[in-house]
């Protein structure tokens, strides 16, 4: 392997790095800002919402961008906007500047992600990409093995707002890199269909706010139908103009194969499955009595083992193509969770350690396994799009099954009268926490049945 490709692959990890410590920092963080910038309640969350609401709107255009241009100068411009936001989240003087340099962040890291395994597709052939995905994947994953320990210290030393500047020497690194690597590119003779994007990140935007805030009628009746009216007439519009467009946004033609359909749908079950890792969390601090550092090494596993089995997935992949591995995936956190629910009765950390093993080792094979079909599954021209539908989609699911696994353990607590504290056991917790374990089994259960038709799918094709 030449210098250019371990350039290639340092840089490309280093972005996937990027993106899994930001959100696992700024968690840490929250507690803390909040106090600090006199956050209300509602305003707290918009830390994370609106990080999570321009990755929706854009995720997709990402990956058309790097079908059209060249990727490596997109991560490039991701990468300038990253460290400029970031600037703006260490500076800004209140919860609406630090909310909407967060929104910027989110914007930057959509420039990273689909880009990145595009260029990795470009410089590496089909067979080195299973490995270099795996690598990539692997090295990114130990951003949240040191997330939690950093974060920790740079808050209690020097404050939460220093936890931004991570990302500016991490973003040198990457740029560095990037700047001493050429890749071979071909300008393509098309053009972004502007106001096509306009319409669809105004409809997944709506489509995601409707999702996250369920109680905006409530609040604020007339923004609630405002949204209701964006989201249906830029869908409308946004139908109408691709059926027309020289060079449409979304390219429908990638859902005529069975195999990419069916791995968004997994996609879409297995980060609805993996949403509830939150509530494990949650689970061990407020009805086991956990202090956070406790809770943080309780979970450190599952991290180690994501980061461990990352590396592993890309060779396994390499070797057994990606059915098999997706489906032995399948299978591990089918029977985590199924374990973990049969024992969740006993109340103690070791009802969750199946789930969480199960869940360690079988995210980045489902990660990798996902990514590789779908760019087995579209031309080399429609890869971008491809892994840019696949992130949208996980990322819609989560903002979805994040608003469903919350409102049922509101539920519970609601009807039985309890309120969240950790000064006492709350059983309204546990029997809401329980349906939530029961539901992501059910959930495993459909993504290992998934997996079993797309396997025997390939084979009766191959």
């Amino acid at each position: 392997m030449n210098n250019i490709k371990l350039l290639i692959i340092l840089s490309v990890s280093i972005c996937f790095a990027i993106t899994t410590m930001d959100t696992a920092m700024i968690a840490i963080a929250l507690p803390t800002i909040g106090k600090e910038i006199n956050f209300h309640s509602l305003s707290i969350e918009w830390l994370i919402n609106s990080y999570i609401l321009t990755i929706a709107a854009f995720g997709l255009i990402s990956g058309k961008l790097s079908d059209i241009y060249n990727p490596k100068n997109i991560i490039i411009f991701g990468l300038i906007i990253l460290m400029l936001a970031s600037l703006g989240c260490f500076s800004s003087l209140n919860y609406f500047e630090l909310i909407i340099f967060r929104a910027i962040q989110g914007f930057a890291s959509v420039l990273l992600v689909a880009p990145s395994i595009k260029l990795l597709s470009e410089i590496f052939n089909r067979k080195e990409l299973s490995k270099v995905m795996g690598i990539t994947s692997g090295l990114g994953a130990l951003g949240l093995i040191i997330a939690p320990f950093l974060s920790g210290k740079i808050i209690d030393y020097l404050g939460w707002r220093y936890i931004f500047l991570v990302n500016i020497p991490l973003s040198i690194i990457a740029l560095i890199c990037l700047l001493k690597t050429q890749n071979k590119y071909t300008p393509k003779k098309v053009t972004i269909d502007a106001l096509g994007f306009v319409y669809l990140s105004i409809f997944l935007f709506s489509f995601v706010l409707i999702i996250m805030e369920p109680h905006l009628y409530s609040w604020m009746p007339v923004v609630f139908y405002s949204v209701i009216f964006a989201l249906f007439a830029s869908l409308i519009f946004f139908i109408a103009r691709e059926k027309n467009a020289e060079y449409p946004i979304l390219e429908f033609k990638i859902f005529k194969n069975s195999k990419f359909v069916i791995a968004n749908i997994i996609s879409v079950l297995v980060q609805a499955q993996s949403m509830s890792a939150i509530f494990w969390i949650m689970y061990m601090q407020i009805f086991l009595h956990f202090n956070p550092d406790t809770t943080g090494y309780l979970i450190m596993p599952l991290y180690i083992l994501i980061a461990s089995c990352g590396f592993l997935s890309g060779f396994i992949i390499h070797r057994k193509k990606a059915f098999i591995p997706l489906l032995s995936a399948s299978v591990i956190i089918f029977l985590g969770y199924f374990i973990s629910l049969i024992l969740l009765p006993l109340k103690n950390y070791l009802s969750l350690l199946p789930m969480i093993i199960g869940t360690g080792i079988s995210l980045p094979i489902f990660l990798n396994a996902l990514r590789f079909i779908a760019i087995e599954s579209t031309n080399k021209d429609n890869v971008g799009l491809a892994i840019g539908v696949l992130g949208n989609v996980r990322q819609i699911s989560g903002a979805i099954s994040l608003a469903i696994w919350g409102s049922i353990l509101s539920s519970y607590s609601t009807s039985k009268n309890i309120t969240y504290t950790i000064d006492g056991k709350s059983e309204g917790f546990y029997y809401g926490f329980y349906s939530i374990i029961s539901l992501s089994t059910l959930i495993c259960f459909f993504i290992l049945s998934l997996s079993l038709m797309l396997y025997i799918f390939n084979k009766e094709k191959s």
